[in-house]
């Protein structure tokens, strides 16, 4: 079972029935986010109510305007870079 942490492939749906792929980075600026590419952030409400969760689990995020209720319905996490070993001769 795959835990959602920076880096994960997040399939959500929310309280209507959609359902939105979303990927959770820690990014060095907001700037850096892509938000068209369904790009969030670790330090935003909805990025820290994911983090530890898995698939199947229902997350809800208190917001200004009232809470937002989502149901985690895939997690893919991206394989872990290795170190590349570079030998000379």
């Amino acid at each position: 079972m795959s835990i959602i942490r920076v880096g994960s492939r997040v399939v959500l749906q929310d309280a209507q029935g959609r359902i939105e792929e979303v990927e959770l980075v820690h990014p060095s600026s907001p700037k850096e986010l892509d938000w068209e590419h369904g790009q969030i952030s670790v330090d935003s409400p909805v990025g820290r109510a994911l983090l530890g969760h898995t698939a199947g689990q229902e997350i809800v995020v208190s917001t200004p305007l009232g809470e937002l209720r989502y149901r985690v319905v895939a997690v893919r996490v991206a394989d872990p870079v290795l170190p590349v070993r570079i030998t000379g001769g």
